[in-house]
């Protein structure tokens, strides 16, 4: 059963992984840091999200009924 849905569970994460990762480059200017200083802080900060999004997206496959 699982086998027969996998290709289609691989699309749907995928199309989900391309929407967050569209939805970071589009808000990714509002977070850039304002002076150097703040740059360390803010790449560990978008490793962390760049992260969470990633397993957000495959929990949410898991957990959706498609």
């Amino acid at each position: 059963m699982i086998f027969i849905y996998f290709p289609s569970i691989i699309k749907n994460w995928l199309k989900k992984l391309i929407f967050q990762i569209l939805i970071i480059k589009k808000f990714y200017p509002i977070f850039l840091p304002l002076n150097k200083l703040n740059a360390e802080l803010n790449h560990l900060y978008f490793n962390w999200a760049n992260q969470f999004l990633f397993f957000y997206g495959f929990v949410n496959i898991l957990l959706s009924k498609d």
